[in-house]
């Protein structure tokens, strides 16, 4: 998913008081994701990069938030 096409799909939902901070990296090279009630990741599609966004998703989302991965189990 590019930027643009990401913020064109979730601006409707962001209202004033939220705050939506957009990370483009490679996420191999972060050693901790931001605190968060909502993460979207568009990641690597290897073995490594997996393990390495579900680990710092789950330790950086709120209690009751939410976790999205897009385009997982691709060959």
């Amino acid at each position: 998913v590019a930027r643009d096409e990401f913020l064109a799909h979730t601006s409707p939902f962001v209202r004033r008081g939220h705050l939506l901070d957009v990370i483009t990296a490679n996420t191999l090279d972060l050693a901790s994701y931001p605190r968060a009630d909502v993460i979207f990741i568009d990641g690597g599609h290897t073995r490594a990069c997996i393990a390495h966004d579900s680990r710092l998703a789950v330790e950086a989302v709120a209690p009751g938030g939410l976790l999205f991965f897009q385009d997982y189990g691709q060959p």
